[in-house]
């Protein structure tokens, strides 16, 4: 921004509440203390009339006589004193709005731009802003909300709410400000209200109206797009199962209720006529790109991106609202089955690193299935979660997710039933690798038992039992 002899453009770029114009204000504040800029410091608000502000900053400040009626921007920039002058421009929409009211190209105006947008002019030097560290954000709750000692348990708490927070600075001033009004709430119960109200917790408020600008500037598909981004994990999100889930949005009339009718894999619901607008390839990626330049979604690799935590609670309170949310967590739902069953088929070399990353999205799928799906849905996701943690090594966490689906599976299906002899087979194989032989065995013999009286000796489930038990 100081450089001499140069004309300086800066953006400091990043989504609704990272910062942005706190950094500026901090900035602007800072050399005017310390007079780095004898010309002037202006700060515009580019969402507001640039030229009435350029013109009443001349009169008040430059003690310029204006006319209101003939006088431009032009003339007011002309007259600006002599020296390095920083302008500010703040909340920048598109760059069409402010390139008529800018200063000449005189290397004495240094420009620095707040924005969510992804500036792509060669001649703007673009910052992107991320959120805190965690360290910086526990500090920051720390010294504006508690300011006291705190015990372990509340260290922890508060390290957990950070996080919950998606570590994003206005999130945690507008909770550490709560906090100092109320001392005597325990810091838990401040958090558990949090995790229940979400973005509508009194605290977060502003934060929601923050991120209800840029949702207002989204066309409909691209907000369909959001919706369906928020039905997976905080994690990172390979773009092809986006595309894949796109692909299963299909424009028939839809049949209500689908979810508490659907009992196995692969059944497809119908989506309300013509309601997807993403199935052209070109609009889903002209959505994502839609989406990057407003900062509301991050690339985080090739192929590969995530929304902040508190991002994603907005979308999925507007996916809430639109009639095609059982669509789109159907078509999520088989997806991300889908991609588990992809994984368990990679190589064994890859095991590790593929279900890991389908992990956290499979434990999503769980959760939205056990509040609008049917428990033979949530019976077949934790058989499949658990399979991956077995393939880990995670056998301590794979154990009750086995029972839990066999249990389901007996309530749903009754004792007899092929699926409740594929869950004594998963759960009789987990104790196996683990050399608990004697629990195992009886396991075997109860699936072969009922396999052989409902399919019959010669199904090769059977074939399938007979070798595991031998």
């Amino acid at each position: 921004m100081q450089r001499e002899n140069t004309v300086s453009i800066v953006a400091a770029s990043g989504m609704g509440g990272i910062g942005k114009t706190e950094l500026a204000l901090q900035y602007a504040l800072k050399h005017l203390r310390e007079q780095t800029y004898p010309g002037a410091v202006c700060w515009l608000n580019a969402r507001e009339d640039l030229r009435s502000q350029i013109l009443l900053f001349a009169e008040k400040y430059l003690n310029l006589a204006i006319d209101l009626q003939s006088v431009d921007a032009a003339w007011c920039w002309a007259r600006f004193p002599v020296g390095d002058c920083l302008i500010i421009l703040d909340d920048v929409q598109k760059w069409t709005d402010i390139e008529p009211y800018l200063p000449p190209n005189e290397p004495r105006f240094k420009l620095l731009l707040t924005t969510r947008l992804q500036l792509q002019e060669d001649w703007v030097r673009l910052i992107n802003l991320d959120q805190l560290p965690p360290l910086a954000a526990f500090q920051l709750l720390y010294e504006i909300g508690l300011n006291e000692s705190l015990t372990p348990t509340d260290q922890g708490i508060a390290e957990d709410l950070c996080e919950w927070l998606g570590y994003l600075p206005l999130g945690i001033k507008l909770v550490a400000k709560f906090l100092k009004v109320e001392p005597d709430l325990p810091l838990q119960e401040v958090f558990q209200q949090l995790r229940a109200e979400k973005l509508k917790q009194d605290s977060l408020l502003p934060i929601e109206a923050v991120f209800q600008l840029s949702w207002e500037k989204l066309a409909i598909a691209e907000q369909q797009l959001s919706a369906i981004l928020s039905l997976f994990a905080i994690a990172e999100v390979e773009w092809k199962w986006v595309e894949e889930v796109v692909q299963l949005c299909r424009t028939e009339p839809v049949q209500p209720g689908w979810l508490k009718r659907l009992l196995s894999l692969g059944k497809r619901s119908q989506a309300p006529a013509q309601w997807c607008l993403l199935l052209e390839p070109k609009v889903l990626e002209r959505g994502r790109r839609r989406l990057i330049e407003l900062s509301l979604l991050q690339r985080v690799g090739k192929g590969l991106h995530q929304l902040h935590p508190l991002l994603r609670e907005f979308f999925a309170a507007k996916r809430e609202q639109m009639e095609s949310e059982e669509v789109m967590v159907q078509a999520v739902y088989q997806v991300v089955l889908a991609e588990a069953q992809r994984s368990f088929e990679k190589p064994e070399r890859s095991l590790i690193e593929e279900t890991t990353a389908v992990i956290p999205h499979l434990e999503e799928v769980i959760k939205i299935t056990q509040t609008s799906g049917s428990e033979i849905e949530v019976a077949l996701s934790l058989a499949w979660l658990a399979f991956l943690y077995e393939l880990q090594g995670r056998y301590s966490e794979a154990e009750p997710l086995y029972v839990q689906a066999l249990d389901i599976r007996q309530r749903q299906l009754g004792s007899d039933h092929p699926h409740v002899a594929t869950s004594l087979n998963n759960l009789a194989g987990l104790y196996q690798s683990q050399g608990r032989y004697s629990e195992a065995e009886p396991l075997y013999v109860q699936a072969l038992d009922i396999s052989q009286r409902q399919l019959g000796n010669d199904h090769p489930d059977v074939a399938t039992s007979l070798n595991d038990l031998a």
